[in-house]
Parts: C-alpha cells; structure tokens; sequence
C-alpha cells in the first residue's frame, strides 16, 4: 500500500484548481437562505500532512432526506466536489455526513455533459471527515486522503419549508445565544384542524424544553435532530392572529446549561381565501417639480394627496381588473417663477387609470415567496391650473404595467414593487413615445401580520414629458409620493 500521495494525484489536484471551472449546482425546491456558513476546507494526505492543492467544489443549502427514515426534506449542507478522471473512489468512510455521488436528473446530466465524477457531501454536522481510497486508471491502489469540512455560522440561520410558508408558520429568535450551531428549521403540514410541525436542527445541540401549545411526538434516540408537534388550530376566542403557539429551547450536548440555550418561538397565521375583491384608501405627501420650455415655467409645489384603489380576480389568482383614481386634496407649500407679465400660480394634480392585469405562478428564493404580474390599460391625468395660463389640461394614453408582490420569510409582511411605461397622447389621440411617462413604486406592510385591515407604507417616483406635434412647448413633471395605505 503506498503511503504517500504520488506526483500524477497531486498534479490532476493542482490543474483542477487552476481551471476554475465551477460545478453546477441543482436547483433548490424551497425557499433557502443564500448566506453560507464560514467553511473550512482541508486536504489531509495519507502521513497527516496538509496539502495545499484542493480538487474544484461548491457549497449551497439544500431541502434534502438526509436518513433513509426521514419522512420529509430537512436542511442540509451540500459540498459537491469534483474528482478527476485520473482516479477513481475505491472505498470512502465518512463521519458527521453523508455522500452521494448522483442526487437527482438534473445533476445526472450535469455530471455526464461534463465527463467527471461528482461526489456530493451532505452534513447537518459543524464537522465532517471523509477518507477516500483512490484508484489509479488502471486499478491500483493509487492514495489514501481525508476530507475535513469544518463549518462555523455565528448566526444560526433560520429556515422555513415551503409547506410553513405555505400555511404561514413562522420561527423568530426569541433569546439570543452564544450557542453553537448550525441552523434550526420547519416543516407543516395541516391535517383539518389540525397543524403537524416538524422541528429540525443541527447536530451538535438537542432540544431541552419545549412549551408548544401541542402534543409532541419526537423519534427519540433514532432522531434527535427532530421533533414533532399536533397543534391544534386556535379558535376564534384566542383573538386576532398571529397565533403564539409556544416557545422551544435548544442546548450544546457538551457541557452547556441551560442558561446557554437558544429560544425560538413559532407563530402561525392560519390561512385565508384570499377576497376576490379588495379596495383601500391612502393618503401622502407629494412633491412635484413642474417646467415648460421655452416659456421657463417653473414650479415646485408640496401637498397632500389622496387616492382610491380597487381591485377584482375575474378569475382568482390569475386575471384581474383594477382602478384607481387621485387628487391633490391640500397645497401645503410652493415657489413658482415664469416669464415677466405671466401671473404663474400652483396647481393641483387628479388622474384615473384601469387596468386588467395577468399574474404568473408562485415562485421562491431565498427571502420568500412572490407572484409576478404584467397589465395593460389606459391611464388619463390633469392639471387645475388657475388662470389656465399655463399647463396641460388632460393628457392620456395606453400603459404596460409589470409588478411583482410577495411576502418576506423572516417576517410574512406583504410587500409589492412595479414599474410602468405610459406613452402620453392628446386629445387627437396621436400616441409617441417622444412624449411618456415613467414610474416605479411600491409599498410593505407595517403593521401585524393577519390583522383584517393592514396599513402598509407607500412610495411612487414618476416622470412625464410631453412634447405633442405641432406645438412648441415641451413639459416635464417630475413627482414623488410617501404615504401610508389602509385596507378598508
């Protein structure tokens, strides 16, 4: 048996290092967190000592059954790492892991479109050791090498399956900890009444006290990264949601006490049907910054605005139509300069649009889930100008609006961004893009989640120009807008 790494295993090492070439990672089925722990990685050769050249990887978070008896995914840290052809893996142990060398389809092509063997290593452990015996092309014991994977988080990550978010579950870090572990983590699932959550954690900590408005079902020696809670569903009387169903403590399994552990809490917000109708009211402060060319009118105004929004699912989740209409209520401040002779006074703004409106499927990343939607409508918009001397009147014309709305993982808070492209026609109906306007906005909500009327905070950020055919004036409006919105 040869005892030392031979020059061909550590020069294949070196020329994968130097290639660069990065390993294709599959794509994940859940939401999970893109922060990856502080990883060490060390190559330990056959006498113990360090080597400097290292084969290419790549780590991500994966949503994977780690134990043959697990009844769903949990977290798990994936380092793939590429072997190459010069050898072969006779014979691997592993501790605090496990290896896989084809997971799924898509990393079957991956790996035969590349030619190379890919070896995956999964742990939920802050240490995994690997040893591998490699074969020469020709069969001959060629090395022995040991793999040490040693991650460090000085933040657990908090993670939250599809399923919970899907029925809106959700940890927080109740009591911080110097503790150290990994991650910690749920799976749901609603059976009528009932919420069956699945806790999970990292190696290297255990669950000590558990105060879960449940009965707990755990897999005792044979898990004890797990445990499983039938909670039932809150009634009514138990007030507004979100529902506080308890706390649970994890602590160190080497010489940590319990004023060492970690707390969580879990909140549920049970779902609801989402209304088909919707409507709400708002109220902001505007700002707005109005020039005419070649006259040099300017005016700079302030006030508060109002609006009126409404929205209805011609077929749920998919079609919409939808309105709104807004005024400036109430001038709060201006500065307005013209031509010598030319009373220039501020003015007030109004504008409707409609839309009808086609949302995309659900999709998930990292910080939660998000619905995409594109809409087409017709917009019109005006000026109150005392005096008329100055100014549109009513502009109008077609828009394109795209928007995208979701929740956040960490807190459920709804949010939603959109831009809009709007080419401006006059009243002869002529439409140019010479003359548009562009906005973007969006807004996130502030207050409690599951509250029946939810205020969310506002902001629009918009820019017109108008130059119409036959005429010499050129307008530009540049606005802006911070307000808060009511669900009525």
């Amino acid at each position: 048996m040869k005892r030392s790494m031979p020059i061909a295993i550590l020069a294949a090492m070196a020329a994968l290092a130097a290639s660069g070439s990065a390993i294709p990672a599959a794509r994940a089925e859940s939401p999970v967190p893109s922060r990856l722990p502080e990883a060490k990685f060390r190559w330990v050769g056959p006498g113990g000592e360090v080597l400097k050249a290292t084969w290419p990887f790549s780590s991500e978070w994966r949503w994977l059954k780690f134990l043959p008896l697990d009844p769903h995914d949990r977290p798990v840290f994936r380092t793939a790492v590429r072997i190459p052809d010069s050898v072969k893996i006779e014979k691997f142990e592993v501790s605090g892991g496990q290896i896989t060398f084809v997971q799924s389809a898509e990393e079957k092509e991956a790996t035969r479109k590349l030619g190379r063997q890919i070896m995956a290593v999964d742990t939920i452990s802050p240490q995994t050791v690997v040893r591998l015996n490699l074969k020469d092309t020709e069969g001959n014991l060629a090395s022995q090498m040991t793999l040490i994977i040693d991650l460090n988080e000085t933040e657990p990550q908090i993670w939250t399956h599809e399923s919970c978010l899907t029925e809106n579950v959700r940890l927080r870090v109740k009591e911080k900890s110097a503790l150290p572990h990994l991650f910690v983590g749920a799976h749901c699932k609603v059976e009528g009444e009932k919420l069956k959550l699945s806790l999970v954690w990292s190696a290297g900590v255990e669950l000590r006290t558990a105060t879960l408005a449940g009965k707990g079902a755990g897999l005792g020696k044979a898990d004890p990264q797990r445990q499983l809670f039938e909670i039932a569903k809150p009634q009514p009387s138990a007030g507004a949601p979100p529902y506080d169903l308890g706390e649970f403590r994890l602590t160190g399994t080497q010489g940590f006490t319990k004023k060492q552990a970690a707390a969580y809490s879990v909140e549920w917000v049970p779902r609801r049907e989402k209304p088909r109708f919707t409507h709400s009211a708002s109220l902001g402060l505007s700002y707005l910054m109005y020039t005419e060319a070649p006259q040099s009118i300017r005016v700079n105004s302030g006030g508060l605005t109002g609006k009126y929004l409404f929205n209805y699912w011609l077929m749920p989740e998919t079609t919409d139509i939808s309105a709104n209409g807004y005024i400036t209520l109430l001038p709060l401040f201006s500065s307005a300069s013209g031509p010598a002779g030319l009373d220039v006074q501020p003015s007030r703004y109004f504008g409707l649009n409609g839309r009808i409106g086609y949302q995309l499927g659900k999709e998930s990343h990292g910080l939660g889930n998000f619905n995409m939607k594109f809409s087409l409508g017709w917009y019109l918009w005006g000026m109150l100008v005392p005096g008329a001397n100055y100014g549109t009147s009513m502009v109008m014309g077609p828009q394109l609006l795209a928007s995208v709305s979701g929740a956040t993982l960490a807190s459920g808070r709804s949010w939603s961004a959109y831009v809009k492209l709007a080419p401006i026609s006059d009243s002869s109906f002529t439409v140019s893009l010479s003359s548009r306007e562009i906005a973007a906005g969006g807004s996130y909500e502030i207050t409690r989640v599951g509250i029946p009327h939810p205020i969310f905070l506002t902001l629009d950020l918009a820019h017109a120009a108008i130059q119409f055919t036959g005429v010499s004036n050129r307008i530009t409006l540049l606005s802006s807008s911070l307000g808060v919105s009511y669900a009525l």
